[in-house]
């Protein structure tokens, strides 16, 4: 329904900025919510409507955070990286190239440290964001990573305390608590979320999370298996 009403605002206005990153938003959303009818076709689409967003106008931000978002949900993380780096150039009040740039470091294996002052500031900019809990989830990954697990399922539970379904809310909660050891805890997150997404496994997330390093998404991986997570 967001695409059909994205389309009918570029009939209007083919050049409307804000309706084509909508539209790059529609398909990051149904990939990363495991939606997406094709994902081939929607990764694709992704990037092309980000493309034409930052043909449009360069020196937009918000285009360039569109193509940040494309390439983010290509796994093409170091690329993500520099248009989320170059929508801060452009805009450095913008709380979600400040959410991007967060969420790649940790995706593609770096220095979980230098991703939680990101995550932080897209908080403070932005406090009352309809996107807050996709910011508290990616700090839970951030500290998943440091293996700092009691503050990955603080940030974890604060983020399912939020509004809106986010599988990886509950699946970076279950890692830490694998990680942790605490099983009965673990089996009432997993049944809650059999409730909610009855087809969530380990190949699921295999297929869906956003990792490209291999290291850091063993590691998640591991926690999910060490919860009792099945394949």
């Amino acid at each position: 329904e967001a695409q059909s009403l994205f389309r009918r605002a570029l009939e209007l206005d083919p050049n409307l900025t804000p309706a084509i990153c909508g539209s790059v938003d529609a398909y990051y959303y149904e990939i990363v919510l495991g939606l997406a009818p094709s994902p081939a076709d929607s990764l694709e689409s992704a990037l092309g409507a980000a493309r034409h967003a930052v043909e449009l106008d360069a020196d937009d931000a918000a285009a360039r955070c569109a193509m940040g978002k494309a390439r983010m949900v290509r796994r093409e993380h170091e690329a993500a990286i520099l248009e989320f780096e170059r929508a801060l150039e452009l805009n450095p009040s913008l709380a979600w190239a400040y959410y991007g740039l967060g969420a790649t470091t940790v995706f593609a294996g770096r220095d979980p440290r230098a991703a939680i002052p990101n995550l932080q500031q897209a908080i403070r900019l932005s406090p009352r964001d309809p996107h807050m809990g996709s910011y508290l989830v990616r700090l839970a990954d951030a500290y998943l990573w440091s293996k700092d697990y009691a503050q990955a399922e603080e940030w974890a539970r604060k983020a399912l305390r939020e509004p809106g379904f986010q599988w990886s809310r509950y699946a970076v909660l279950l890692a830490a608590l694998g990680h942790l050891g605490r099983m009965d805890e673990a089996a009432e997150v997993r049944q809650e979320l059999a409730a909610l997404r009855p087809d969530f496994s380990l190949a699921f997330v295999r297929a869906t999370h956003l990792y490209s390093d291999n290291d850091t998404f063993a590691h998640f991986l591991d926690g999910l298996r060490q919860a009792g997570l099945p394949d």
